[in-house]
């Protein structure tokens, strides 16, 4: 599966976030549009010039891509930083 980042955009796989979020493809469509699930894009610099970080959040969960300068997926993973993520302040 291959990553197509742009100037001003990023298309994806729906996919990719559904595995690492361990969801159905229309649960994270439907979280995307209520806002349950956002993102961060970041662009490498120095060392890291061509490579592009995706960053999910879903409740206690970060979901994250790093993406190399061709489009593939280079490294991803999931934390769940649990209870206490979600505990007030």
């Amino acid at each position: 599966m291959t990553v197509r980042v742009g100037q001003d955009e990023v298309e994806l796989p729906l996919g990719l976030v559904a595995e690492l979020l361990e969801l159905g493809d229309a649960a994270v469509v439907d979280q995307m549009r209520a806002g349950a699930i956002t993102g961060v894009v970041e662009r490498g610099e120095g060392s890291d010039a061509g490579r592009t970080r995706l960053t999910f959040f879903r409740g206690s969960q970060r979901a994250r891509l790093i993406i190399n300068s061709a489009g593939a997926v280079v490294q991803k993973s999931c934390v769940d930083y649990g209870p206490l993520a979600r505990a007030p302040r």
